[in-house]
């Protein structure tokens, strides 16, 4: 028991010092990929302040609730922090850490709960066990392949849902174990719950964490059951059933969203199930042999486009069914090795089958690559028990041995871990890495474009550029990124009239459907060249246009304001600037009758018009300071500002159901009874039977609150329901017609219930109300797409 407890806590006390020093040179590594769009740009995270409100709102990030807790951390980290590198990667590190021990927890709970004589190959279960245990934890958590999980700080999404997968598993065997042996049930419900509780917080982490059920019913096959199939349907028939009953409607919903992703991507299904087959096994192979050369933050995967081409398409096939086959055979001698293939697979199922994501990204191994080391440290195990069993040899100097030949194995890992970390702490070592591993992916030399233009590598950033271009295709491009940075460098290279040329030619052989991102960039650094070139109506065209993109982007992209501001302030600058030399611009574009405004009214004007009244009332208070007085022109908006800023706060005070209700559900039972339905619907139980019910409770306590309709009308428009729910939706504003948010519903209706007239007269009718309603924008884009549509019909006609 000594050497069991010294091996234990010892090793266990070298492998976190090992990860610190692994990870001790991280601290400052730059953001990557889509740590801006995901977190450092994300308004948000960025306005988080602990209000209740604030936390609610991090659900309404493109992550919802199902990443919820690592918006939370970020945002966390940005207080305590102020924004700083190092205050991220403490917590990505801390989170590993974590993750760590929680693994330590779920192999001696795993050992706990399954018979010594799986693992007692040396006569000495405690001692191999142990040695099991701690080899598999230091495997993992050392190995340079989780690099990608803890340095790359947006997939601390990955490492805390592995965190809580291993708690909540951890959990259930603990309890489990307890049932099974028959204990009091005040000792075994806390570990259920506990379970449960972790189970929900993986789930709120990352979406891979839907495989936590699979893993518990494996278990209860291979430990339970004894790996008999028979057995297993037999005591599990009814949760089975129940499982596949809730399962069909999910996939039935789900699969055909999922399967529209095909349209963006640059493989087809096929292809990628194919693929997939040989990157599972360049997996299996960087586990075994992770070396930093055999490491990529963007690799490339060639295409399969059919089971021989290539041929390790096939050769791979058989490979891992040879794997699954011997796994499946050794379920009943060998359960544990069993459960260690089956995990691995399992736990890539959902980021390596049917769901169109990108092919391959190593941070997916974190949590699957526990069943590979498992695997690894039970068959070393038993290998080298086996050799010494017929031996007489001292056990303490044999313990001390193994031990010690861990200890050199896992600081070998160690160094390499912080080998492959030295890539990490400059974005152009990083980006260079990524592009000679993957010379013909376009993305890797557009990134290293990006990271080669911060440090004025002008020349060198045209050719990565151009790279980049030409290796773009459909679906899988940085057109746009790419061409931003391009125009830039050639005007430091090549002058502005080159770039100016360059440009053009890029805008107008643009692919039709390359992706927006920095699209507005290109645009800003186009009208920029345009400026240094005194082209001052081009200059003026794209940047209006860029004003519009960025209004237009609204509700897609998180960096659409500082757009919106920066397009703003280009063309007060250019407008300024034109007016102070007396250079004529065809302002026609941005305000009617402008000729004789000044700039400050005509960008106030502009403002308003575009529903941006925070930008319009700026630009009054600036024509103060520079004019001592307000012009006429602002003093007509302020009045108009004042008039709907009374309108958009009595709107604003209404609230909606769901911060008047659902964020406070405990105020009274009604509040109750208005969350709860609408809590069912936001996760997609329209159709719950209770729903009706908790609803019609709600309009016994209030009859003539105008959300029970609107709520009642909602759940119907979920269901297809046009008519019935403009019937509610028109009871609601029967109780009270000042109801912007009635309205707005009322023209959603009458859209899919093809009634073109009135959802003009409703749509009109919410503006009037709300001026300010951020929808406006979204909305003026549909009143013109039906105003079209009634036009070429009555011509039609």
């Amino acid at each position: 028991m000594f050497l069991e407890r010294r091996i234990e806590y010892l090793l266990l006390l070298v492998i976190l010092i090992l990860i610190l020093s692994s990870y001790a040179n991280t601290l400052y590594a730059p953001f990557v990929l889509d740590d801006m769009h995901s977190f450092v740009e994300q308004p948000l995270v960025l306005n988080f302040d602990f209000t209740w409100e604030s936390f609610l709102n991090l659900a309404e990030t493109p992550f919802g609730w199902k990443r919820f807790l690592p918006i939370l951390t970020f945002a966390l980290d940005l207080q305590w922090g102020s924004g700083t590198l190092i205050a991220f990667h403490i917590t990505n590190i801390i989170i590993h850490i974590l993750a760590t021990l929680s693994l330590f927890f779920l192999l001696k709970s795993l050992f706990y709960f399954i018979s010594d004589d799986y693992c007692s190959f040396s006569g000495d279960g405690r001692f191999t066990t142990s040695i099991i245990i701690l080899s598999t934890v230091g495997l993992w958590a050392l190995n340079p392949v989780q690099t990608n999980a803890v340095t790359y700080l947006v997939q601390r999404m990955t490492s805390m849902a592995a965190l809580f997968y291993f708690l909540a598993l951890g959990c259930y065997l603990r309890g489990r174990s307890a049932h099974l042996q028959k204990v009091d049930n005040g000792k075994i419900l806390p570990w259920y719950f506990l379970t449960a509780l972790f189970a929900i917080c993986g789930f709120m982490c990352k979406e891979n964490t839907a495989t936590l059920p699979v893993v518990i019913a494996l278990i209860e096959f291979l430990f339970v059951c004894d790996g008999s199939v028979s057995r297993f349907f037999k005591k599990y028939r009814v949760v089975l059933i129940l499982a596949i009953l809730v399962l069909l409607p999910i996939i039935y919903f789900k699969l055909p969203g999922f399967l529209e992703g095909y349209g963006r991507r640059h493989f087809t299904l096929s292809e990628r199930l194919l693929t997939e087959l040989r990157v599972v096994s360049s997996y299996i192979f960087v586990l075994l042999l992770p070396l930093p050369r055999f490491l990529n933050l963007e690799h490339d995967p060639v295409l399969s486009t059919s089971l021989f081409a290539p041929v390790s398409t096939f050769v791979s096939l058989v490979f891992l069914s040879i794997v699954v086959i011997c796994a499946w055979r050794a379920r009943k001698r060998y359960p544990l090795v069993a459960f260690a293939v089956f995990w691995f697979f399992i736990n890539l199922l959902l980021e390596s089958s049917f769901i169109p994501l990108e092919l391959k990204f190593e941070h997916r191994l974190y949590l699957p690559s526990l069943g590979f080391y498992l695997a690894v440290s039970l068959l070393v195990a038993w290998l080298i028990f086996w050799l010494y069993s017929g031996r007489d040899e001292d056990r303490r100097n044999f313990g001390i041995i193994v031990v010690a030949s861990i200890v050199v194995v896992l600081s070998g890992l160690s160094l390499l871990t912080f080998n492959r970390n030295l890539v990490w702490q400059d974005a152009v070592i990083l980006y260079r890495d990524c592009a000679l591993k993957s010379p013909n992916k376009a993305r890797s030399h557009s990134n290293l474009a990006r990271a080669l233009i911060e440090q004025k590598a002008y020349e060198e950033v045209v050719v990565e550029c151009e790279k980049a271009l030409a290796l773009g295709v459909e679906g899988y491009e940085c057109y746009w990124v790419t061409s931003a940075n391009l125009i830039v460098a050639i005007s430091k290279t090549e002058g502005d009239q080159r770039a100016i040329e360059r440009a053009e030619t890029l805008l107008e052989n643009s692919p039709k459907n390359a992706k927006i991102n920095n699209y507005t960039s290109f645009l800003h650094n186009l009208g920029k060249t345009y400026i240094d070139e005194s082209m001052y109506q081009k200059a003026y065209d794209i940047f209006l246009r860029g004003f519009k993109l960025a209004l237009k982007n609204r509700y897609a992209d998180p960096r659409w304001k500082t757009d919106m501001n920066r397009f703003a302030g280009d063309l007060f600058s250019l407008l300024n600037s034109c007016a102070e030399r007396n250079i004529h611009l065809d302002t026609e574009g941005l305000i009617a009758d402008g000729s004789k405004l000044s700039v400050y009214e005509k960008m106030a004007k502009f403002s308003l018009e575009m529903g941006v009244p925070e930008l319009a009332e700026l630009y009054c208070n600036r024509s103060i300071v520079k004019e001592g007085e307000m012009p006429p022109g602002c003093v007509d908006v302020i009045k108009i500002l004042e008039e709907r800023y009374s309108l958009n706060s009595a709107q604003k005070l209404r609230g909606t159901i769901k911060t008047n209700y659902f964020h406070h559900p405990f105020a009274g039972k009604f509040n109750f009874y208005m969350a709860v339905v609408y809590g069912l619907e936001k996760v997609g139980l329209s159709d719950f039977f209770l729903i009706n019910y908790f609803l019609q409770l709600a309009a016994e306590l209030q009859p003539d609150n105008p959300d029970v309709p609107l709520l009642r009308s909602w759940l119907y428009y979920q269901r297809s329901q046009f008519d019935k729910a403009i019937c509610e939706v028109d009871k609601a504003i029967d109780m009270d017609n000042e109801y912007a948010q009635l309205w707005i519903n009322r023209a959603l209706y009458s859209i899919d219930a093809d009634r073109n007239k009135d959802v003009l007269v409703a749509f009109t009718k919410a503006k009037n109300l709300y001026p300010g309603n951020p929808k406006n924008i979204k909305l003026d884009s549909m009143i013109n797409a039906i105003s079209d549509k009634m036009m070429l019909n009555s011509q039609g006609g």
